[in-house]
Protein backbone atom coordinates (compact mmCIF):
# COMPACT_ATOMS: atom_id res chain seq x y z
CA UNK A 1 0.00 0.00 0.00
CA UNK A 2 1.20 3.44 -0.73
CA UNK A 3 0.76 6.50 1.41
CA UNK A 4 -2.09 7.87 -0.75
CA UNK A 5 -4.19 4.80 0.00
CA UNK A 6 -3.45 5.19 3.72
CA UNK A 7 -4.53 8.79 3.55
CA UNK A 8 -7.76 7.89 1.76
CA UNK A 9 -8.56 5.13 4.27
CA UNK A 10 -7.85 7.44 7.21
CA UNK A 11 -10.03 10.13 5.70
CA UNK A 12 -12.94 7.73 5.26
CA UNK A 13 -12.50 6.48 8.82
CA UNK A 14 -12.51 9.97 10.32
CA UNK A 15 -15.44 11.13 8.20
CA UNK A 16 -17.58 8.28 9.53
CA UNK A 17 -16.55 8.82 13.14
CA UNK A 18 -19.15 11.06 14.85
CA UNK A 19 -16.69 12.04 17.59
CA UNK A 20 -14.05 13.28 15.16
CA UNK A 21 -13.89 17.03 14.44
CA UNK A 22 -11.69 18.71 11.89
CA UNK A 23 -11.67 22.01 13.74
CA UNK A 24 -9.88 23.15 16.86
CA UNK A 25 -11.41 22.42 20.23
CA UNK A 26 -14.46 24.55 21.05
CA UNK A 27 -12.75 26.03 24.11
CA UNK A 28 -9.95 27.39 21.92
CA UNK A 29 -12.43 28.87 19.42
CA UNK A 30 -14.36 30.56 22.21
CA UNK A 31 -11.16 32.07 23.64
CA UNK A 32 -10.06 33.28 20.21
CA UNK A 33 -13.44 34.95 19.64
CA UNK A 34 -13.36 36.53 23.10
CA UNK A 35 -9.83 37.86 22.51
CA UNK A 36 -10.85 39.29 19.12
CA UNK A 37 -13.91 41.02 20.58
CA UNK A 38 -11.82 42.40 23.43
CA UNK A 39 -9.24 43.83 21.00
CA UNK A 40 -11.95 45.40 18.82
CA UNK A 41 -13.50 46.98 21.93
CA UNK A 42 -10.15 48.39 23.11
CA UNK A 43 -9.38 49.86 19.68
CA UNK A 44 -12.89 51.34 19.42
CA UNK A 45 -12.67 52.93 22.85
CA UNK A 46 -9.27 54.38 21.96
CA UNK A 47 -10.61 55.83 18.71
CA UNK A 48 -13.60 57.41 20.43
CA UNK A 49 -11.35 58.85 23.15
CA UNK A 50 -9.04 60.35 20.53
CA UNK A 51 -11.96 61.93 18.68
CA UNK A 52 -13.48 63.30 21.87
CA UNK A 53 -10.20 64.48 23.37
CA UNK A 54 -10.77 67.96 21.97
CA UNK A 55 -14.43 68.18 22.97
CA UNK A 56 -14.09 68.76 26.69
CA UNK A 57 -10.82 70.25 27.84
CA UNK A 58 -9.64 73.50 26.33
CA UNK A 59 -11.33 76.58 24.92
CA UNK A 60 -13.08 77.86 21.78
CA UNK A 61 -11.82 80.71 19.61
CA UNK A 62 -13.00 82.04 16.25
CA UNK A 63 -11.59 83.44 13.03
CA UNK A 64 -13.34 84.92 10.01
CA UNK A 65 -12.03 84.46 6.47
CA UNK A 66 -13.05 85.61 3.00
CA UNK A 67 -12.60 82.04 1.78
CA UNK A 68 -11.62 78.76 3.47
CA UNK A 69 -11.44 76.48 0.41
CA UNK A 70 -13.28 73.43 1.77
CA UNK A 71 -11.80 73.46 5.27
CA UNK A 72 -13.48 70.49 7.00
CA UNK A 73 -14.59 70.17 10.59
CA UNK A 74 -11.93 68.20 12.43
CA UNK A 75 -9.06 69.79 10.46
CA UNK A 76 -5.93 70.24 12.59
CA UNK A 77 -4.79 73.58 13.97
CA UNK A 78 -1.02 73.94 14.14
CA UNK A 79 1.30 76.45 15.71
CA UNK A 80 5.01 76.06 15.09
CA UNK A 81 4.34 72.75 13.33
CA UNK A 82 2.68 71.25 16.40
CA UNK A 83 -1.02 70.39 16.51
CA UNK A 84 -2.70 72.46 19.22
CA UNK A 85 -6.36 71.94 18.40
CA UNK A 86 -8.92 71.22 15.73
CA UNK A 87 -11.65 72.95 13.76
CA UNK A 88 -14.99 72.49 15.54
CA UNK A 89 -17.30 74.16 13.05
CA UNK A 90 -17.28 76.14 9.81
CA UNK A 91 -20.25 78.42 9.18
CA UNK A 92 -21.20 81.51 7.23
CA UNK A 93 -21.69 84.98 8.73
CA UNK A 94 -24.43 87.46 7.75
CA UNK A 95 -21.77 89.44 5.86
CA UNK A 96 -20.77 86.41 3.77
CA UNK A 97 -17.53 85.55 5.53
CA UNK A 98 -16.55 82.04 6.61
CA UNK A 99 -16.55 81.82 10.41
CA UNK A 100 -14.30 79.07 11.76
CA UNK A 101 -14.82 77.85 15.32
CA UNK A 102 -11.68 76.25 16.72
CA UNK A 103 -11.08 74.16 19.81
CA UNK A 104 -7.67 74.86 21.35
CA UNK A 105 -6.14 72.43 23.85
CA UNK A 106 -5.96 73.38 27.50
CA UNK A 107 -2.75 75.15 28.46
CA UNK A 108 -2.04 76.58 24.99
CA UNK A 109 -1.59 80.37 25.14
CA UNK A 110 -2.00 82.40 21.93
CA UNK A 111 -1.27 86.11 21.77
CA UNK A 112 -3.99 88.41 20.40
CA UNK A 113 -1.82 89.67 17.55
CA UNK A 114 -1.14 86.18 16.19
CA UNK A 115 -1.64 85.69 12.47
CA UNK A 116 -3.97 82.87 11.40
CA UNK A 117 -4.38 81.30 7.96
CA UNK A 118 -5.83 78.29 6.16
CA UNK A 119 -3.30 76.36 4.13
CA UNK A 120 -3.23 73.35 1.86
CA UNK A 121 -1.34 70.39 3.21
CA UNK A 122 0.70 68.80 0.45
CA UNK A 123 -0.56 67.36 -2.81
CA UNK A 124 -3.53 65.52 -1.29
CA UNK A 125 -5.46 68.76 -0.84
CA UNK A 126 -6.06 68.47 2.90
CA UNK A 127 -6.50 71.77 4.72
CA UNK A 128 -5.07 72.93 8.03
CA UNK A 129 -5.28 76.11 10.08
CA UNK A 130 -1.89 77.54 10.97
CA UNK A 131 -1.17 80.13 13.63
CA UNK A 132 1.92 82.32 13.46
CA UNK A 133 2.46 83.55 17.03
CA UNK A 134 2.43 87.28 17.65
CA UNK A 135 4.50 89.35 20.08
CA UNK A 136 1.77 90.80 22.30
CA UNK A 137 1.53 90.03 25.99
CA UNK A 138 -2.26 90.06 25.66
CA UNK A 139 -3.67 86.61 24.96
CA UNK A 140 -6.80 85.55 23.14
CA UNK A 141 -9.44 84.16 25.45
CA UNK A 142 -12.28 81.72 25.11
CA UNK A 143 -15.00 82.97 22.76
CA UNK A 144 -12.84 85.71 21.21
CA UNK A 145 -12.19 86.18 17.50
CA UNK A 146 -8.77 86.52 15.85
CA UNK A 147 -8.29 89.93 14.25
CA UNK A 148 -5.42 89.04 11.89
CA UNK A 149 -6.44 86.46 9.31
CA UNK A 150 -4.82 85.78 5.96
CA UNK A 151 -6.37 87.98 3.24
CA UNK A 152 -8.29 85.69 0.92
CA UNK A 153 -8.07 82.89 3.45
CA UNK A 154 -5.50 80.76 1.58
CA UNK A 155 -1.82 81.19 0.95
CA UNK A 156 -0.59 80.19 -2.47
CA UNK A 157 2.28 78.21 -1.00
CA UNK A 158 1.82 74.65 0.22
CA UNK A 159 3.39 73.29 3.34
Amino acid sequence: MNSLDDFTRMRRFTQNDPNFTHSRPRKFNALARLFTLLMVAIISIGAVAAINSYNGVGYQVYAEFDFVGGLPEGAPIEMGGVQIGMVSQVSSTDSGLARVQMHIEKGIVISQDSHISVQSRGDMGGKIVTILPGQSDKTIGSGETFADTEPGGLRSQEI
